[in-house]
């Protein structure tokens, strides 16, 4: 059985709209904080002039940086499961994490639904849940392209020479004091 609409200026749709919203705030503020880990990520990873292969660097740079876009949309549904815990949206003795992802991801299978009174969170959840997700995905090729520098030939002969003038490479050591010369 359906209830009937509820209209916009009843105290119950006011407080629907106020908890998503704030869901949605801080959920934003969150992935706002990952982003700006992933960007510091990315810079650090590719200003740092080491041993290791400029292919490894960008591997584990798009490595890290899918992981922490993982672990912040994980994070971001646990909110919305959290909220959905603190304002009894659910009905009794459902799978929080299970309702927040299907409504985040808008997935949805349909087989558990908001309670009535609480019915405009799923479609916030799922809207949240699209902004951050569609924010974040253009981020991986972008970072990606603003890490060419890693592959850089003369990058890469730079490391090639200092990685064979150690001293595991004892028969090209008087290469190496002429290179180290100029």
């Amino acid at each position: 059985m359906n209830a009937p609409p509820l209209p916009f200026g009843s105290g119950i749709v006011l407080d629907q709209i106020l908890v998503g919203g704030a869901a949605s705030l801080l959920n934003l503020i969150i992935h706002a904080i990952l982003l700006g880990i992933v960007v510091w990520t990315a810079r650090n990873l590719q200003t740092r002039d080491t041993f290791v292969p400029a292919f490894l660097q960008y591997t584990v740079m798009i490595v890290a940086t899918g992981t922490l876009l993982v672990a912040g949309h994980l994070f971001e549904v646990v909110v919305w499961a959290f909220t959905y815990d603190l304002v009894g949206a659910a009905p009794p003795d459902s799978d929080l994490l299970y309702f927040a992802f299907g409504n985040y991801t808008t997935l949805g299978y349909g087989d558990v639904t908001p309670v009535d009174g609480w019915r405009l969170l799923g479609p916030m959840t799922a809207l949240n849940g699209i902004m951050l997700i569609g924010w974040s995905r253009p981020r991986v090729p972008h970072f990606c392209n603003n890490s060419k520098d890693l592959l850089d030939p003369q990058r890469l002969v730079h490391v090639a020479r200092v990685a064979t003038c150690s001293p595991l490479f004892p028969t090209v050591s008087k290469r190496c004091r002429k290179l180290h010369a100029t």
